[in-house]
């Protein structure tokens, strides 16, 4: 296959080594996190331990961080408690079922060379989605040391985004069913 199409296909090919390698990288920074924590806790009653900036969370830095580094380490876990908490569901629809699940929303582009195109793109976007999440979930962490930034609230946000992206065929489906009234 040449051109555009050729080049999202080969791209979504690398998708699954990519997540994994995403989910490998998370486990380590969990990993770190819980190191990190650890450390805090000891350095909340000698301050001159602390890392800076922990001396003015107290508690709540490392504490906050042990909750990170647990949300890293169990990453399907705490995706999955996302996905049944938005979709009613423990896991996501593979990219190939996008056409079962939204057939007239994708029926313009419904032949074989379109198909292989937006099963491509499907899977680059749950990717994306994945990338989102973990970045949600350090985007939180922040919230910690600087409580007045809106960090939080960030973070929160890019979770539920990746978990829509991670999702993109029951988000259609629902979208379809909003829109034509299915």
């Amino acid at each position: 296959m040449e051109g555009l199409a050729g080049l999202v296909e080969r791209a979504a090919a690398l998708m699954p080594s990519l997540q994994s390698l995403t989910v490998s990288i998370c486990f380590v920074i969990g990993l770190v996190c819980a190191y990190n924590s650890l450390r805090g806790y000891a350095a909340v009653g000698d301050k001159s331990l602390a890392p800076a900036g922990w001396s003015s969370a107290g508690w709540k830095g490392p504490t906050f961080l042990l909750v990170v580094a647990v949300c890293f380490l169990s990453l399907s876990s705490v995706i999955s408690a996302f996905l049944v908490s938005i979709f009613g569901q423990s896991e996501t629809y593979a990219a190939s079922e996008v056409f079962a699940y939204a057939p007239e929303l994708l029926e313009p582009i419904n032949n074989e060379m379109g198909r292989r195109v937006v099963i491509s793109v499907v899977q680059i976007i749950q990717f994306i989605g994945l990338v989102a999440f973990t970045r949600g979930i350090y985007i939180a962490n922040l919230s910690a040391l600087n409580p007045h930034q809106g960090f939080f609230s960030k973070g929160l946000t890019h979770m539920i985004g990746g978990v829509l992206a991670m999702n993109l065929v029951a988000f259609l489906e629902r979208v379809e069913d909003f829109t034509l009234g299915h």
